[in-house]
């Protein structure tokens, strides 16, 4: 399931293995993904996919992840931040 999917990346980033963000991406790909993705879960691989990207100082990858959450009630302020953080003169 995808839950499984998100947490077993949660558990790699927690003990430090690699882990490359657009794997989680590739769960929304409806050729690899059996059942649909909620809203809800498809925001949390966003985050996820941004904060590796920011946290591996690849701003730039991050962007469009922090773009597609800028208006979500729980991480939007989060991905705003960071927006005006790395990008000042785009917003």
């Amino acid at each position: 399931t995808v839950s499984h999917h998100l947490l077993g990346a949660i558990r790699k980033i927690a003990i430090g293995e690699t882990f490359v963000p657009d794997e989680l991406m590739s769960l929304t790909n409806p050729k690899n993904n059996v059942t649909p993705i909620s809203e809800q879960d498809l925001v949390k691989i966003k985050v996820i996919s941004a904060w590796l990207h920011l946290h591996k100082g690849r701003q730039q990858d991050a962007a469009k992840y922090l773009q597609a959450i800028r208006f979500n009630s729980e991480f939007g302020k989060w991905a705003e931040l960071n927006l005006e953080k790395y990008f000042p003169n785009d917003i």
